[in-house]
């Protein structure tokens, strides 16, 4: 009886796949190997890579396996060999999802240690069947589809985290550069990843995103349109001033009121950088070209729109009409 060796995956999945799964089969001359479209075979003998196959059907001879011939000499004609085959395949493997398993802390200038995540996609391609099962499916053993793609995903995330480290130093830099962000992990992921016989075909960066509570301080910002540095950080000193003054005990009644006078106080400062108004320090009409009903119809819509809190909008009104 013809003996036929294939491996059909109308899934397409599947990267790699041994036959027999386990152990070893035993072959002869005559012994025929099916090789479908977008497949390479290698025959592995004693954790030898040994003779190649391309898409097509085959008749195991001499003729045709030259190197396993030489490694079994000439009984091969008529006796069996033991021996096992992978059949990898080499098409596109598209969208290809990765993301971080556990956040990235960035050390942001503004918001000082953030947690971080990001997801995105990427294509590959083996472009190198006998490198490629000489190390990621010989040297490191991983053989199933996730295994290895969970291994380049890790590889990827490594690049990432180094690439925005020494690249950015705000975290609300970098949604407007995903594109030259993705640019640079191709860049510096292909190199990497030929060593294993794989093609980075593409890499891209869907969201690298920050936990709630910097994200709604990020969008609060962009809402009052703070534009400078030191106004980013005194929103945030602010918020980060009252969490605290609301966390304290009712035991402690006179830090409560100078954490929350604190912060008030800090809010007010950044309330007279976003309205125009005059410094406790300084007398006479505010400068600028808008007039007092301009600033105080600006402060109460900062406060109808919960930008302000009432004890802040009371205190800006107040240094408003003080300058009348």
């Amino acid at each position: 009886m013809l003996e036929v060796i294939s491996f059909n995956d109308p899934s397409s999945a599947a990267m790699v796949a041994r036959v027999p799964e386990e152990g070893m089969g035993d072959y002869r001359t005559g012994t025929q190997i099916v090789v479908q479209e977008g497949q390479t075979a290698i025959f592995f003998r004693d954790g030898q890579a040994l003779d190649e196959f391309a898409p097509g059907r085959h008749t195991l001879t001499t003729g045709n396996m030259p190197l396993l011939g030489q490694f079994l000499g000439k009984g091969f004609e008529t006796s069996p060999f033991k021996s096992h085959v992978y059949f990898v395949s080499t098409r596109i493997f598209n969208d290809v999802g990765w993301g971080t398993k556990t956040p990235i802390n960035f050390a942001d200038k503004v918001f000082g240690i953030v947690p971080i995540r990001g997801f995105g996609m990427m294509s590959i391609r083996i472009v190198n069947a006998r490198l490629f099962l000489q190390t990621l499916i010989g040297t490191l053993g991983r053989q199933y589809t996730d295994d290895i793609v969970n291994y380049l995903r890790g590889i990827l995330v490594g690049r990432l985290t180094d690439l925005i480290a020494k690249g950015f130093t705000s975290i609300v830099d970098l949604p407007g550069r995903y594109s030259e962000l993705s640019a640079q992990l191709a860049q510096a992921l292909r190199p990497q990843l030929a060593q294993f016989g794989v093609d980075l075909i593409e890499v891209n960066i869907g969201a690298i995103t920050p936990p709630p509570s910097v994200q709604q301080m990020i969008e609060r910002a962009a809402g009052i349109r703070i534009q400078d540095i030191e106004a980013y950080r005194g929103v945030a000193a602010a918020d980060a001033l009252r969490d605290a003054a609301s966390k304290t005990g009712a035991g402690n009644a006179a830090g409560e009121g100078v954490s929350t006078g604190i912060g008030i106080a800090m809010g007010v400062a950044a309330a007279r950088e976003m309205l125009g108004t005059a410094s406790p320090a300084r007398s006479g009409p505010a400068s600028g070209t808008d007039s007092i009903e301009d600033r105080l119809r600006r402060a109460k819509r900062l406060a109808d729109e919960g930008l302000m809190t009432a004890e802040e909008y009371v205190a800006a009104r107040k240094e408003i009409l003080d300058d009348l």
